[in-house]
Formats: structure tokens, sequence, C-alpha cells
């Protein structure tokens, strides 16, 4: 099944297709949390914890990583100069986002509306987290880092950023220092939450927030690298993805399903802060299945339903509307929050003052998803690198 030999090189389309579909997902997600939906309810809840939780950014990120295996620009500079375009663009979709609530403050006057803004300032959300695994694999890849070690190093990181979570790591409860300029930084690598400084005093409040920290989560980059390096030795993925997916489908449903049924699901996330990010054991019991699930059922839709040949060539004409939005991801990941923050989130606070209804939320998400993958090949957004 694998060769010594790299026989498996052309484009991916299971891969497209995963991409294409888990940022719909996170399109529909995003939608529901800044248009007022009851995120810890039923049907909602469910959705938002499990298919866009733990399938959804480590879905991106494992991809990612993938991509660093099969890029023809994977030397050292290259990566560095990716990470370092993807972290300008981020703090500029931070300056973006943080820019209604700014608006909203001048229009209200609501001091809460400062905290909103310094929130969305020092956000680290997933392309700081994209910017820095770039960075760090640049670093690794300059020192000549054998794939073995990278594996071990992310597992150190995993367990490290287990450990010193804010608020709910096994050996350290606090990370922030009260410095928001410090923990600004400490926030891109730890688990770091600090609260509103200055709301009480007459200046303005600074917040700090981390959903995507490094220690984390580059786990799933290193194990996509990993596999994108197998993948790229694999000469038959029918038969790779015929035994992986079922016992990785086993897996993620049976071990969810148990943690959902004794309310334990979300320490995944360790809720008690409102953080987003895995800890070691349950990246390793639930969501690295639930990767493996993923990528085996969109293998099996691409040749089943897609037409793609064996050895990844051919396909249908629709499926080269899922190739485009593979292609497109970031842009359209971009253009989604433009369009959320100042076409739902800002209206419902500023002006109806009142949440939508799930119908109306249902409704945007799809009018959403279809604005971001058309704009996102327009100007100017077509213009941006990443």
């Amino acid at each position: 099944m694998f060769n010594k030999d790299e026989v498996n090189t052309q484009r991916q389309a299971f891969l497209d297709l995963a991409k294409a579909i888990i940022i719909i997902v996170m399109i529909v997600d995003h939608t529901f949390m800044y248009g007022g939906a009851e995120m810890n309810e039923g049907l909602i809840r469910a959705f938002d914890y499990i298919l866009a939780g733990s399938l959804g950014a480590p879905v991106f990120m494992t991809c990612m990583g993938i991509g660093m295996a099969y890029s023809r620009r994977s030397d050292a500079a290259s990566m560095a100069r990716r990470g370092l375009r993807l972290l300008i663009v981020s703090y500029i979709l931070n300056l973006v986002r943080g820019f209604a609530p700014l608006l909203g403050w001048v229009i209200t006057g609501d001091r809460g509306m400062l905290v909103l803004f310094s929130y969305a300032l020092t956000l680290v959300d997933i392309l700081q987290l994209a910017g820095l695994s770039f960075l760090l694999m640049a670093l690794l890849r300059r020192m000549k880092v054998s794939m073995g070690w990278i594996l071990c190093l992310s597992l150190v990181m995993s367990l490290a950023g287990s450990l010193v979570a804010d608020g709910s790591g096994w050996l350290v409860e606090r990370t922030h220092t009260g410095i928001v300029a410090v923990d600004a930084i400490i926030a891109l690598f730890a688990g770091t939450i600090t609260p509103a400084v200055g709301s009480e005093s007459g200046i303005i409040p600074l917040y700090v927030f981390s959903c995507f920290p490094l220690l984390n989560w580059f786990v799933f980059v290193a194990f996509g690298y990993w596999g994108g390096k197998l993948i790229r030795r694999c000469g038959d993925l029918d038969r790779l993805f015929a035994w992986t997916t079922p016992v990785s489908a086993l897996m993620f449903i049976t071990l969810s399903i148990i943690a959902w049924s004794g309310d334990t699901f979300m320490k995944i996330y360790t809720i008690e802060e409102g953080f987003y990010y895995m800890n070691i054991v349950d990246m390793f019991l639930i969501t690295m299945p639930g990767i493996v699930m993923v990528f085996g059922v969109c293998h099996y839709i691409c040749r089943r339903f897609a037409g793609i040949t064996a050895t990844g060539e051919g396909g249908k004409r629709w499926f080269e509307l899922v190739r485009r939005t593979s292609m497109d991801l970031n842009r359209i990941y971009l253009t989604q929050w433009i369009i959320i923050i100042y076409a739902i989130a800002a209206p419902i606070n500023l002006i109806f003052e009142k949440s939508m209804s799930i119908v109306q939320l249902l409704m945007s998400a799809m009018v959403i998803i279809v604005l971001s993958i058309w704009l996102a090949r327009k100007r100017p957004m077509s213009l941006i690198k990443m």
C-alpha cells in the first residue's frame, strides 16, 4: 500500500471536498453565534460542539499540514514568508472586525462596546495560529528536524498547553499577568484570558482572549504534515480509507456519545472560561479519529459521486466549484467574517437589539455562503495573497 517512492503527488480531491464542506459548516456556525442563537441548547449545541467544534478548525489545520507536505514551495524561506503574510492579514482582520464595536461605542456610548473592541484587536484566531505554524515549520525545516521529531515536539507542546490553559490547566490555573501587552503575546502560544482591565477606572477597558494558541493546536499541523508525507507514498487510497474510515468513525461516534451523555464533551474546549482549544486526551480520543473519518467519507464521495478516478483525475463539472472553493478558502474565511460582523452582528446589536430566529439565521447563512464564495474571487479580496 505504501511505496518507497512518492507515487501520489497530484492534488487530492478528498481534501478539496473536506475543506469546502467545513467552510460551509463554519459559516453557518459563525452566523448562529453572531446572530444571537442560543448556542447551548438542543440541536444548535450539538452542531456547534461536534460538527463545527471537533470537526471544524482541526480539519482545517490538518489540511494545512498536508498542504505543506504537498507544496512546491516548502523550503524554510517560503514558509516563513507565508507565515508573516498570514500574521499581518490576521491582525488587519482584527482591526476590521474591531471597527464595528468601536463605531457602536461612538453611537451609543456603551463602554461594553470598548471591551468588544479590545477583544477583537487582541483575539488570537485561526489565522494567527496558521501564521505561527508556518513560522515554526520554517524554523524546523531550516534546522532539518526529522518528521519523527516534529511529531514528538507537537505532542509535547499539546501536553504543555493542556497543563497551563488559563482557568482550567491541569498544572497551572492562571497564565495571564494582567498586563495587556504581555498577555497579548502569551495568548499566541498558551490559552490566555485577561479580564477587562480598566473597565472600572474610566480608561479604555482592555481585554485579551486566545481561541487558537499554538501550543494546543500545532499538533494538528504536524499530524497533517506527517499524513501528507504518507499519502504521497500511498499507491492505493481506496484500500487505505477502506479500513481507517470505519474504525475512526466508530471511535469518534462512540466516544462523542459517551462524552455527550456524561455532559463532559466541552471539556475538549475548557468551556469554563469559554475557550476553544483541545486538551491532549480528548484530542487523541475524539478529534483525531473524527478527522480521519471526514477524510475517508470525502474520499468515498469523490470516487462514487464526483467521478474522480483512482489517480485523482477527472471529476464532474460541479466538482470544479469545490476545487475553486478549496483554493479560495482563506479569502472566503475573511469575506464571511466581514459580512457576518457588519450585516448580522452590528445591526442586531445597534439597531434591532434582538436576536434572529433560527429560520432567519439559516437563510442568512445560505446567503453569506454564496456571497463569500463569489466575492472571494472579486476585487479587492482576490488581490489578497496568503
